[in-house]
């Protein structure tokens, strides 16, 4: 059996592929190898586990692992050096989300691969690696065209006065909160970065009201932005990996049209999409 882990910031999606091809999909609680305590990653890995059950964990022979944070080596190390007493008998390999963004979406061709969903990134990858890395400065000064980035967007916005008082209104009854409870959330909250990423799902509600579509497109414009200034180009093919791109595809294309960029394909989840181009960079 082989098994593939996609870990973002707010879930991880497992894929279990057996012999005859036949495949199980679960989902527990997201990994950022740059955040998440190594308690919480073992406590984590120790649940998947114990749902796939002993007896069919003695059968996985490979596990391959893509997550958040996992670009720098120490941090593949950390997650591998969890996984592997836990299956003893499997090869494990670690790769940052960014490549398993590359391997679902170009396989062994060239391209730009950019990860939209509770955080971001980009890249040029050509065919087998990585080749430029754009700059990522995480969800405190940087992370524009992710969720977080966007629910900062929408808070500014509320926070300013910039909102109609019926989407405001809205806003403040589904998160049960006014001015001074949003401002403690932010400035006394342990980790305002959570609270922040659930705000997408409340925008994802109200796709059809003109001012969540502008804040929406402008933090897909920050991040297209960011990308023509690094890689020095106005006019890049875009293939999107994540959750926030792939729900707001029409402000994506949108943000991406006004800046003479395209978008090539969106997937929202890709480990299924990993899993059928294995053969191609195995």
């Amino acid at each position: 059996m082989r098994v593939f882990i996609d870990s973002g910031a707010t879930k991880t999606e497992f894929l279990l592929v057996d012999s005859q091809g036949d495949t199980t999909q679960f989902q527990l609680e997201g990994i950022n190898a740059n955040y998440t305590s190594k308690k919480q990653i073992e406590r984590i890995m120790r649940q998947f586990a114990a749902t796939i059950g002993g007896e069919k964990g003695e059968t996985i022979e490979q596990i391959i692992y893509y997550g958040a944070g996992c670009m720098p080596l120490h941090n593949q190390e950390k997650i591998k050096e969890i996984i592997q007493p836990l299956f003893p008998t499997a090869t494990v390999a670690v790769h940052s989300d960014l490549l398993g963004a590359c391997h679902a979406t170009c396989g062994d061709q060239p391209g730009y691969v950019a990860i939209l969903g509770t955080g971001s990134a980009a890249c040029y990858y050509d065919g087998e690696q990585i080749t430029n890395l754009a700059p990522s400065l995480g969800y405190l000064l940087g992370d524009e065209g992710g969720g977080i980035y966007l629910g900062k967007l929408f808070l500014q916005h509320y926070l300013k006065g910039m909102l109609s008082d019926s989407l405001k209104k809205r806003f403040e009854s589904e998160f049960e909160v006014d001015r001074a409870r949003v401002l403690h959330l932010l400035y006394r909250d342990i980790e305002p970065e959570k609270w922040m990423a659930t705000i997408p799902l409340f925008l994802k509600k109200e796709t059809a009201n003109p001012e969540v579509q502008q804040i929406v497109t402008l933090n897909f414009t920050h991040f297209f932005e960011e990308q023509q200034r690094y890689f020095q180009t106005e006019s890049i093919a875009w293939h999107v990996v994540g959750s926030l791109g792939f729900h707001f595809q029409e402000q994506l294309k949108q943000a991406a049209q006004n800046l003479n960029m395209q978008i090539v394909q969106v997937i929202a989840q890709p480990v299924h999409q990993i899993m059928l181009n294995f053969a191609h960079y195995e």
